[in-house]
């Protein structure tokens, strides 16, 4: 046993060294673009890669700063405040972080350690993958190349880079935790396992759950199978079976309420926010009916009839909450479908990039599931199948989701692939073709280097933006998402919450309002795509803009000479609409053009008006 227990702790820390020499390099050499120097750029010691990962660190260091955050946040959209449809229990575990690593105030501090979580959590998720994988029965050397897949596939480097705050990849890390619980709970058959095994479970699924509609395969999925587990169990194991199944669905609803917690993470009444925590966790007590269902039927056999009766009543009351959570529904759905409609604003991923970013292994993924099925699959087995699935359907509608596909995927082939055994041929050439899958990946990514010409680009529109922030009228305070500013600046949607980070300034539209209303998006579109002086000055005057932020990279072009707006600020670096640097004419990297407020009359004055 003492010798059994050295081996694994030897192959614990080959799992640690692993992700650490892979995971960590990739990620930080995908994102090496986001890195700034000292001393190349004053006041910024990172750039994040795209727009949500500001409106993450905006709602960070206003946390940090004690301010509310809500549903809604008045810098990220003007004059309707910007929806903000995900829980913040991720930004609120970064924010912990922040706490114990960065000094209070040091905002360069806090902007390097807030890029660098991606590649700590990327390398974490590939030691709890292969943990995953080990209890959901996969061989030591099928886990490892489960852990390595996770390692090196682009989606989850993107996702994980250097400079990067998106959900999705950090969820990766409770998503392994899930599936490991899950799998081991699946497979046990000791009543105290099983339970707490459910109880720990439905937490980490219903958090999954709690923070995007996304959750709802792997949650859905671990119901699925603790259901199966309940009723094609025998009489003596489908008892704690059903308890576990109901404490995985009762704990997961728990999880997904307490998420509207007091302090900075506050929900608003009415918004998006309240309106997914409160359908999460109905979603969540819904799945308890069958498991009701199976310890009522149990109840009845025992002729105990006042549980029964309480067994009814739960289920009753089930119909009566999903009855009154179809207006939340409905109004989630429709922000979520107008999401996707306005992502090409934000740059979507083609269906070729998305292939190339789950890696080609997926092809073998449908073979997992036929190995496992045919094998007369158990629950844990189950699970696995209908996480995988799941999660490549929800790729197939948002290819953001495409890192939790390539964890399922891993963990799914890691146990067909171990069924198969130690000698079978086509274990042999699923581990070679990998293997040598996984080189690819590698091998390209430590050869692929950042374009550093756009780099630079990047580094003048945040010398540009910062200026913006010292030479420019405050138009509120920054640090609180509920004050209602008193003018906004139009730039792309893309650029919105990066104005917001690093002007300070607040955005008429940004990707952080893409759930809300389009009356914002709609101003910001007639300003940049006004044909002439008259357009622009009222297209500007009708969403309260005061500023104007344009750059070749979007293809802006500089209003016209009579269009009223005086030119504050043109960086020195003329490029091209790829962001390369010209030697000869060219357009500025950022222009920063003010619309002058209109003058007021000297007899101007309170007016008395004739009755």
């Amino acid at each position: 046993m003492a010798l059994c227990r050295r081996v694994n702790l030897r192959v614990h820390w080959l799992v640690v060294l692993l992700a650490l020499a892979l995971a960590w390099p990739l990620r930080t050499r995908a994102g090496a673009g986001n890195v700034v120097e000292p001393g190349e750029l004053y006041g910024v010691s990172a750039l994040f890669s795209d727009g949500e990962s500001y409106a993450h660190a905006r709602r960070i260091a206003c946390a940090l700063e004690g301010a509310g955050i809500g549903s809604r946040d008045g810098m990220l959209g003007h004059p309707d405040p910007a929806e903000l449809v995900g829980p913040p229990l991720y930004d609120a575990a970064r924010a912990a972080l922040a706490q114990t690593r960065v000094a209070q105030g040091d905002e360069l501090g806090l902007q390097r350690f807030l890029a660098g979580i991606g590649p700590w959590a990327g390398a974490l998720a590939c030691f709890l993958v292969w943990l995953a994988a080990s209890a959901a029965g996969a061989g030591a050397l099928e886990s490892l190349l489960a852990a390595a897949w996770v390692a090196v596939a682009p989606a989850c480097v993107q996702g994980a880079e250097f400079g990067r705050l998106g959900d999705v990849a950090f969820g990766l890390v409770p998503l392994a935790l899930a599936a490991r619980f899950a799998s081991r709970t699946l497979s046990s058959a000791e009543p105290l396992r099983a339970v707490l095994g459910g109880i720990s479970s439905g937490a980490l699924a219903g958090l999954l759950l709690a923070n995007s509609p996304a959750g709802l395969v792997p949650f859905l999925a671990g119901a699925a199978a603790f259901a199966y587990w309940t009723f094609r169990s025998g009489s003596e194991l489908a008892r704690f079976a059903a308890r576990a199944g109901l404490f995985y669905a009762l704990v997961g609803a728990l999880v997904a309420r307490m998420l509207v917690l007091d302090g900075p993470w506050q929900a608003d009444p009415g918004g998006l926010f309240a309106a997914w925590v409160e359908l999460a966790s109905v979603l969540a007590f819904a799945c308890a009916a069958p498991f009701l269902v199976a310890m009522a039927r149990e109840q009845f056999a025992s002729k105990r009839f006042l549980p029964f009766l309480v067994m009814l009543a739960g289920a009753v009351m089930i119909v009566v909450l999903l009855a009154r959570a179809r207006e939340p529904m409905a109004r989630v759905w429709d922000a979520w479908m107008q999401a996707r409609a306005l992502r090409p604003l934000f740059g979507t991923h083609s269906a070729l990039s998305v292939f190339v970013s789950l890696t080609p292994l997926v092809l073998l993924v449908p073979l997992g599931w036929f190995a496992c099925l045919r094998a007369k699959p158990g629950a844990a087995s189950l699970y696995l199948v209908l996480l995988s699935a799941g999660t490549l359907v929800a790729t197939l509608l948002d290819p953001e989701l495409a890192s939790w596909c390539v964890l399922a995927g891993a963990l799914v082939l890691a146990r067909a692939v171990t069924g198969w055994g130690k000698g079978a041929r086509e274990r042999r050439w699923a581990i070679g073709i990998g293997a040598a899958v996984l080189a690819v990946h590698a091998l390209a990514g430590f050869l692929v280097l950042p374009d550093m010409s756009l780099h630079e680009t990047r580094v003048e529109i945040a010398r540009g933006l910062r200026w913006m922030r010292d030479h420019t009228p405050s138009p509120g305070p920054w640090n609180a998402p509920r004050a209602q500013p008193d003018w906004g600046v139009v730039s792309v949607p893309a650029r919105g919450a990066q104005l917001a980070w690093d002007a300070r300034r607040p955005a008429v539209f940004s990707e952080a309002g893409e759930y809300g209303k389009l009356e914002s998006l709609r101003a910001a579109e007639s300003v940049l795509q006004a044909r002439n002086a008259a357009d622009l000055t009222r297209a500007m005057h009708g969403c309260g803009a005061r500023y104007l932020v344009l750059s070749p990279l979007e293809g802006d072009v500089d209003p016209a000479p009579d269009s009223g707006l005086v030119r504050r600020y043109a960086s020195t670096r003329l490029v091209d609409r790829a962001g390369h640097a010209l030697a000869g004419p060219g357009l500025p990297a950022i222009s920063i053009w003010e619309l002058p407020p209109p003058e007021k009359s000297e007899d101007s004055g309170p007016q008395m008006t004739p009755r």
